[in-house]
């Protein structure tokens, strides 16, 4: 299991300020192929978020 610190987040909301969509995400599963996937997500206050 991959543990976010503090500092990963910092750093995942300062990828989300430089993006065209304001927004960034951090993986934590090991394999895109893997059975569950887990993520961080990282949203500015003017990303679009669609219904």
């Amino acid at each position: 299991m991959k543990k976010l610190t503090a500092n990963d987040l910092t750093t995942l909301g300062q990828q989300a300020r430089q993006s065209p969509r304001l927004r960034a995400n951090s993986n934590l599963h090991a394999e895109l192929s893997d059975p569950i996937q887990r993520l961080a997500i990282a949203m500015e206050p003017d990303t679009l978020i669609l219904p």
